[in-house]
């Protein structure tokens, strides 16, 4: 009673706060569910107690969960807690609950539109939570709905993949379920166009299945996600009745689940054929074949079938197998085991073929691992086969004759039953045949099957359809090739002795070809002959085991192979050429008369004879060789290069249509084949329904290319050519205007992973192949046409074309091919190196070309060789890089991430050249590049070859200006991207303007003798000649004297940049000509250097001391005043010096402006000091000296005092490396 009362009291008493109660009873929800319901309850009252302040405390404290983005365990209770709470209805208080969603939700659709990512996921996630668990009778506001589909429709465009799956499923309960629905043309979009699988999934298991979304649904049996592809067949099995699908839909949806590469979608479209065949079918396996169209599709019905009686789902039950379709005449027949066969449906035949056949397998597979295991196990296997065996022989028919007779009666009951009779032939390799009795009744039937006419029921379907063409291959008449097949499964069962099957066949073949041989036989006489032949040369393996025989090798060939090449219709040439391709494998070297035919009829022009004839044609060369071949007809073997692909899209002729067909006749078989391979008027000639056919000239001929290449080191012939049917195949896999059949892209694809680790001389070719193809895809280079449309298509296609035929050379060699040992010398050469100096020597071809397009044709291939690698032990070819790098970095200094790499390869080419100080002569480098099939580049029209040295920054084009000769000549010097500058820029000429003003001003202030001085120094500082500095990269060029040679160069250092002339000692220079003296406003290059090999050193005179030191110190000065220029100042060509320049006064000087004038005189200072130091050293007037401060007299004294002249022999001298014009 004291309980009972306490009990009261507790009840009566009332609840926490909500501030109080709310953050307790969600920490408490975060660890376990077990207290959802209980605290549920409590929150409820609470919110009845304090209805004005419960909302507000709620909503504040899941303000914590908005903010945590990963999915947490503990974060998901508490979610899952709120939205039960929020759904949750109490009859009491309906209405507060009805207004409490209402409110919550209006506070959730405000979150949604948060600029946090992860408060619009959880506000999605909260709302979805809360629709899936709002009971049916909730009455919510129009405006509510309306407001909740407009901003979940909105969130299904966010960028936030999360935020678009919480919407998708919170559209769930808020589609009308019409085919206008807005949320149904979102769902469909989402399907069609998002880029994340898990929205996908959710949209499949969201939308609403109805006839518009299903072909949707369908098609995503086909995604890339197998997550998606799981959520697909799951709801396909769930929400999508059989009878729903079309045919095709039910085949192509079996077909892909039941061959998923992923287990767990097999396992999913397990799970749905299940539901169709219990939900659907009521467990009746023949129906749901029926709904497949087994005749149709019978890979298909095999796959379920296989599937179905993998899983046990189905078993075969007593009394039920072949037998019932063979009833007894009388009790006494059945004792002497005669019968009465009945006819049987397609699903039934087939179902039965598929069970015996598993029975036969598991019983063979349990008898075998019997015979190999001992003990207990070896017990149970032999157990298990022999019940397997058992249950066999209750299905089958009881005896051959049996057997026969039911194949008798479906062959005679006419085209309608074709399909169950041949599922019956196919049971033949289960049945025993070793008893002669059983042979000598089942070789009736193989006879009846060889020697049968074709029903002329089935002559007269194949007529309705084309009455001029017979449509298949002589005993397959009408499309179904898989009887022939049968038939000979059937032969070769019942003739296994040695030599039986050859006689019976060439027994019938000689029968049947009697009115072939007289004259007069119909086409499909012909068909079903040569289909018998065809069974008799795919059996044998050489034409010998036809001696003794009814009819002979040769009297095939003349008889009946050439003749039915040379017939009217066309599907007797085809199939006469197919036993033309089986006889010339037969034959011990090439007949004539086979290769002649064989080639007209790839002249024929009719496309399905040509297919067949390519086909043949290249089964004879894998056989003999093309060399073989082209002997056999007289045709002398031309080994020569095949000339450079053709573009796609260029009309060739086709050979006996429009060309000559003589012409064609005397061509090399190799020639002839790669003539159709760039034929583009065999593939345009088709009709539309040959054209689906994805057998074409074209793609069969590259596909007998790709074979040939894989076996290209046992013919000659094809080594010759390797490299240009190598670019060709290329090509033709990146094509995207010709559309090429689905079958050529898998081999392709699957050749050249093949092909490119099969050996180093596969990968040679794939280097030697590289520049030709890059020239021809590259548009706007080498008369490729430029479209500006089609640009920037092509432009990618041969980039990754580009990146395709680099990943084949860095795929690793086979295990078989690798060399043991990782020393590097016993490496073999994968030709990296040859293709690295090829695109180093396209790079110095193609510079001159200043066109959009052939920058970054240079652009790109640069960047494949710096992917490529070199071998310690080819040291001449490391050299020769190192010479090469130079003209590469002039033409890629525009790009720094380019420029770096090939700076970090000349550094690595660098430390592995073991003797840096030798360098390759023109003889040393002649040879070299004929090694690889390449030569030397000879550049007539270039002023300056850079070398090996990395030069400055190219800039802008200038402006020419002047008009005169020399002007014109030095102009082009600069325009030139391969010469390294030889002008001074436009912001050096402004500062060496301003040296001048400064030191005319200071010119009043000296005596007449400092005139010459000066002369001295404006005529070296004023030189245009100098050397352009870039500011950019870091680097400049040492500053010289004026040189007409065009081959001086600059040493590099270990970073990549060339070294000042305050480093360093100054190179020797070309001797100075009096014209270069004279005229320091222009230079003219001599002619006669333009011609001469440039591989050796250049000496010079030597300049004077006082030149030099004023060189440095300008220099300095000028270096300091541009290092804060702006990057995009184009250089130009330096201006010769005015006379108002020359005469300006110091009051002039006054108008500039102050900043300017400090620099000016800070630059006459030092540019007077370093003035008055030369002028010391060369025993001048030292006039200017005395007027000098104190401090600075001081300090050039030092600085003479210190500097002493080394002697002119023992100044030090560096190779320059140089390139070869």
């Amino acid at each position: 009673m004291c309980q009972g009362a306490s009990g009261k009291r507790r009840a009566s008493q009332p609840s926490e706060r909500p501030e109080v109660l709310i953050p307790r009873t969600l920490n408490e929800c975060q660890h376990t569910q077990t207290a959802h319901i209980r605290t549920i309850k409590e929150l409820v009252k609470c919110r009845s107690e304090h209805p004005e302040t419960f909302f507000a405390s709620f909503c504040d404290s899941l303000r914590p969960v908005y903010l945590v983005q990963e999915k947490e365990p503990s974060v998901e209770r508490v979610v899952r807690y709120v939205s039960a709470f929020a759904a949750y209805r109490d009859e009491e208080h309906a209405e507060e609950c009805n207004s409490f969603v209402e409110e919550f939700l209006k506070h959730l659709l405000v979150l949604v539109d948060a600029a946090n990512k992860t408060v619009r996921s959880r506000a999605c996630q909260l709302i979805a939570e809360v629709m899936t668990r709002l009971a049916d009778d909730v009455e919510l506001s129009d405006e509510m709905w309306e407001e909740l589909i407009g901003s979940m429709q909105t969130r299904m465009q966010d960028k936030v993949p999360a935020v678009r799956v919480n919407a998708a499923r919170a559209l769930v309960r808020l589609i009308s379920g019409d085919d206008n629905d807005s949320t149904v043309t979102v769902y469909r979009e989402a399907l069609e166009s998002d880029r994340s699988a898990d929205v996908r999934k959710m949209v499949v298991l969201s939308i609403p299945i109805i006839n518009s979304t299903i072909p949707q649904v369908f098609e995503h049996t086909m995604d890339v996600s197998d997550s998606v592809r799981r959520a697909t067949y799951s709801v396909l099995g769930s929400k999508i009745p059989i009878n729903t699908l079309s045919i095709m839909q039910r085949a192509k949806v079996l077909q892909r689940g039941l061959a998923d590469r992923v287990p767990a979608v097999q396992a999913e479209c397990v799970n749905m054929l299940k539901s169709w065949l219990n939900r659907d079918c009521d467990g009746d396996i023949f129906a749901l074949l029926r709904y497949l169209d087994v005749e149709t599709n019978e890979k298909v019905g095999e796959l379920v079938l296989n599937e179905l009686l993998k899983h046990g789902i189905f078993k075969a039950n007593e009394g039920e197998g072949l037998r019932q379709f063979l009833l007894p005449l009388t009790a006494e027949n059945a004792e002497n085991e005669e019968y009465e066969a009945q006819l049987m449906g397609a699903e039934q035949a087939l179902y039965w073929r598929i069970v015996c056949t598993t029975l036969h397998a598991e019983a063979q597979a349990k008898g075998n691992e019997a015979a190999t295991t001992g003990g207990a196990q070896s017990v149970l296997n032999a157990a298990a086969a022999a019940d397997a065996n058992e249950v066999l022989d209750s299905i089958l028919p009881p005896t051959v004759a049996s057997y026969v007779e039911l194949v008798t009666l479906h062959l005679n009951a006419g085209p309608k039953h074709r399909f169950a009779s041949r599922q019956l032939v196919l049971l033949a390799k289960v049945l025993d045949f070793t008893d002669s009795t059983n042979r000598k009744v089942a070789g009736t039937l193989v006879k009846t099957l060889l020697l049968a006419e074709v029903p002329e029921s089935q002559q007269d379907v194949a007529l309705d359809i084309d009455p001029e063409a017979f449509v298949g291959d002589g005993l397959s008449l009408g499309g179904d090739q898989d009887w022939a097949a049968a038939v000979a499964e059937l032969a070769v069962k019942v003739y296994s002795e040695q030599g039986e099957y050859e006689k019976i066949l060439a027994d019938a073949i000689s029968r049947l070809g009697q009115p072939c041989r007289d004259g007069g036989a119909e086409a499909s006489q012909w068909l079903h002959c040569l289909a018998v032949t065809s069974l008799l040369l795919e059996r044998i393996m050489s034409l010998r085991q036809l001696v003794g025989c009814a009819i002979g090798g040769q009297e095939i060939l003349d008889a009946l192979l050439l003749p039915a090449a040379k017939h009217v219709h066309p599907e007797v040439q085809k199939s006469g050429i197919r036993c033309l391709g089986l006889f010339a494998q037969l034959a011990t070297k090439p007949t004539s008369s086979v290769v002649r035919q064989l080639r007209l009829s790839i002249s024929s022009g009719i496309p399905i004879v040509q297919n067949m004839a390519i086909k043949a044609l290249f089964d004879f060369i894998l056989c003999h060789g093309a060399t073989n071949l082209d002997r056999a007809i007289d045709i002398g073997p031309d080994l020569g290069p095949v000339p450079e692909p053709c573009p796609f899209g260029t009309q060739v002729p086709a050979y006996g249509v429009e060309g000559d067909l003589a012409t064609a006749m005397r061509k090399p078989l190799l020639e002839l084949l790669v003539s159709l391979l760039d034929s583009g008027t065999i593939y345009e000639e088709m009709d539309e329904d040959i054209a689906e056919d994805p057998e074409t000239p074209r793609s069969l001929v590259a596909e007998g290319f790709a074979k040939l290449l894989l076996q290209s080191r046992l013919f000659k012939d094809i080594q010759a050519i390797e490299d240009a049917i190598l670019a060709k195949l290329l090509r033709l896999y990146f094509n995207d205007d010709l559309e090429i059949s689905p079958r050529l892209q898998q081999c392709l694809s699957v050749f050249f992973n093949n092909y490119s680790v099969l050996s180093a001389e596969n990968k040679k070719c794939v280097a030697k192949a590289f520049i030709p193809v890059m020239r021809a895809e590259w548009p706007g280079i080498y008369g490729n046409k430029g479209v500006a449309a089609a640009m920037i298509s092509a432009k990618k296609r041969a980039t990754q074309l580009s990146r395709f035929m680099l990943q084949l050379l860095q795929n690793p060699l086979l295990a078989s091919q690798q060399v043991e040992g990782d020393s590097d010398s016993r490496s073999p050469d994968l030709g990296h190196e040859s293709l690295a100096i090829n695109i180093a020597l396209e790079v110095k071809r193609s510079r001159k070309n200043t066109s959009a397009s052939a920058k970054a044709y240079i652009l790109q291939i640069a960047r494949i060789a710096t992917a490529l690698e070199f071998r310690s032990t080819a040291q001449e070819e490391i050299k020769c890089m190192l010479q090469l790098l130079g003209p590469m970095m002039d033409a890629v200094a525009g790009d720094k991430v380019l420029l770096k790499e090939l700076k970090e390869v000349h550094e690595y080419l660098k430390s592995m050249d073991n003797s840096p100080e030798e360098f390759l002569s023109d003889e040393q480098l002649q040879i070299l590049l004929e090694k690889y099939g390449l030569k030397l580049l000879v550049e007539e029209d270039d002023d300056e070859e850079p070398d090996g040295t990395p030069a400055a920054k190219p800039k802008k084009t200038p402006k020419k200006q002047s008009t005169t000769k020399s002007t014109k000549k030095a102009a082009a010097a600069v325009e030139s991207p391969a010469v390294v500058g030889i002008t001074r820029s436009q912001r050096k000429s402004k500062s060496e303007a301003l040296h001048r003003l400064s030191l005319s001003a200071a010119k009043q202030r000296t005596v007449d003798s400092d005139d010459s001085m000066e002369e001295s120094f404006d005529h070296t500082a004023g030189n245009p000649s100098e050397s352009d500095e870039d500011n950019d990269s870091g680097t400049e060029i040492t500053a010289s004297k004026p040189s007409t040679s065009s081959d001086t160069l600059q040493p590099m250092d270990t970073a990549g940049t060339s070294t000042t002339a305050a480093e360093q000692p100054i190179l020797p220079t070309a001797v100075e000509t009096p014209k270069a003296s004279s005229d320091t406003s222009s230079i003219e290059p001599d002619d006669d250097d333009d011609v001469k090999a440039n591989l050796e050193p250049v000496s010079s005179r030597p300049s004077t001391r006082a030149v030099r030191v004023v060189e440095t110190a300008s220099k300095k000065t000028t270096q300091k005043k541009t290092a804060g220029k702006s990057k995009s100042e184009v250089s130009m060509p330096a201006r010769p010096r005015t006379r108002r320049q020359a005469s300006m006064t110091a009051s002039e000087i006054s108008t500039v402006s102050n900043a300017t004038e400090d620099e000016a005189d800070s630059a006459t200072t030092k540019a007077t000091s370093s003035q008055t130091l030369a002028a010391i050293e060369s025993g001048d007037s030292d006039s200017d000296f005395e007027r000098l401060p104190v401090k600075i007299q001081k300090k050039i004294e030092k600085k003479v005092e210190k500097k002493v002249a080394p002697p002119a022999a023992q100044r030090p001298t560096t190779r320059a490396r140089s390139a070869w014009k």
